[in-house]
């Protein structure tokens, strides 16, 4: 069983989750948040494998509340959900260090997916997320952060947003695992986030990443940060 927290400041959509995942055999819900605050103290009694979080919230919301969760525990995988398609345009909802990201709208099937994904240590990007980040409007293009990679990172980032694992890649550029590892944290720091599924989301951002085809948006997008 998949040890899940719920946190949300509406009541009413805590138990439509919990009964939700309760229903899937799948998980258990061990641990219930209205804030930030609590959310906090909730995981540190409960130690949740995965928790769902609301990012608009009482007191420090959830961008805090997950910063803080994380850095106590660093095992837990955080699933952010959000009911505005802006925040995930957000650098600094990127820069949280989630492990999904996924709209308030999502299917039932999607929740449960995602949850199983993240609990394995792989990062989710919705489909309904993947697809508003593609479409959205990026006017000043003069401040992208790609242009301070190199043309190998750049090659690298995009093969990495397509799910191609570290293996992989080294194999297509006949280099070692570890001189892509090398890479990737250089293009994490360049780019101001903290594993694949951040730079994914900056490079559909900018337009680097065409609109996913229909059947990686059926997959979830999902993207292994686990290979190193």
């Amino acid at each position: 069983m998949i040890r899940v927290m719920l946190v949300d400041d509406h009541n009413l959509i805590r138990e439509g989750l919990k009964h939700l995942l309760l229903d899937s055999k799948l998980v258990d819900v061990v641990g219930e948040a209205a804030s930030g605050e609590d959310a906090i103290n909730v995981a540190r009694e409960t130690k949740p494998d995965v928790i769902l979080m609301d990012i608009h919230m009482p007191g420090i919301g959830g961008f805090g509340a997950t910063k803080r969760i994380l850095q106590m525990l660093p095992k837990t995988k955080i699933i952010i959900l959000t009911a505005y398609a802006h925040d995930i345009l957000s650098s600094r909802l990127i820069q949280t260090g989630a492990y999904g990201y996924m709209m308030k709208t999502s299917g039932p099937n999607d929740i449960i997916k995602a949850i199983k994904t993240v609990s394995k240590g792989e990062h989710f990007i919705s489909p309904e997320i993947m697809n508003k980040l593609a479409l959205a409007q990026i006017n000043d293009y003069s401040g992208s952060p790609f242009k301070n990679l190199s043309d190998k990172e750049l090659q690298i980032v995009l093969m990495i947003g397509q799910g191609i694992t570290v293996k992989e890649i080294a194999k297509r550029l006949h280099l070692s695992e570890k001189t892509i590892n090398t890479y990737r944290y250089s293009i994490f720091e360049k780019l101001g986030v903290r594993n694949n599924v951040g730079a994914t989301l900056e490079a559909v951002r900018y337009r680097l990443l065409d609109i996913p085809s229909k059947k990686e948006l059926m997959q979830g997008a999902v993207i292994d940060d686990n290979d190193e």
